[in-house]
């Protein structure tokens, strides 16, 4: 993946995109939640201003995480599916 790097990645999360970052041996995502950023780790979840992100997460080497649209399940055709894999065996 490309490398992002914070004043790009500061225009991404604006557009909603999600964003990982690997930073001594932790692993950190960032989402924007109304109007902050949230910064989620194993260890604990904070949330920034948009103004305080380059400050404090300048060395910071970002990459998108690769996320689908939110997908609409169709039910019936996954019975329907289903039901003919079960009428095969």
């Amino acid at each position: 993946m490309k490398a992002v790097y914070a004043t790009d990645a500061l225009k991404l999360l604006k557009e909603d995109y999600v964003l990982e970052s690997k930073y001594e041996n932790n692993r950190f995502v960032f989402v924007k939640e109304n109007s902050k950023i949230a910064i989620y780790s194993q260890k604990y979840t904070v949330f920034v201003e948009f103004s305080d992100f380059l400050d404090l997460y300048s060395a910071f080497i970002f990459s998108l995480i690769e996320t689908k649209e939110k997908e609409i399940i169709d039910i019936k055709k996954d019975e329907e599916y289903y039901s003919s894999i079960q009428k095969h065996q």
